[in-house]
């Protein structure tokens, strides 16, 4: 990897850290939920990474049941980027990315169904009044009575 396209990476990701940094300070834990009022299906995995960290695993499995799918997933992004560094195109595993994918997001959205139709769960919800975008088109239809 040259210099270039590592100052470009850590510019993004220290840019990310900004965003996500100012939104935590303002109050938004997650964008989506925030503007929708509709929990996204990745909703609940940061927190149930900090507990799993801090030693609470049965409430790490209450917050998003599938947190642990992070790690296989990031040790894939690691072999595929060793793999590029040695030379082996990406095209002999353009299957294998498109099927692990595949998996990963359907797991994620049955989990996502599967916790949208319980009404005891507090960390998914579906609460569209409460989000920004709700609240906007609400402002904007009083001002054009």
């Amino acid at each position: 990897m040259k210099r270039d396209q590592r100052k470009q990476i850590v510019t993004v990701v220290l840019a990310v850290i900004a965003v996500i940094v100012f939104l935590r300070l303002a109050g938004v834990t997650c964008l989506i939920k925030y503007m929708t009022g509709i929990s996204c299906p990745g909703c609940g995995m940061t927190r149930a990474w900090i507990a799993f960290g801090t030693g609470h695993f049965h409430r790490a499995m209450q917050y998003h049941p599938l947190f642990l799918l992070a790690v296989p997933a990031a040790g894939y992004v690691v072999i595929r980027v060793l793999l590029k560094a040695r030379g082996i195109p990406a095209e002999r595993f353009r299957k294998w990315d498109y099927s692990l994918l595949a998996i990963a997001c359907a797991a994620l959205f049955i989990c996502y169904a599967l916790r949208m139709a319980d009404p005891k769960d507090t960390i998914v919800v579906f609460r569209p009044q409460d989000g920004v975008l709700f609240r906007w088109i609400t402002w904007i239809k009083m001002i054009l009575r």
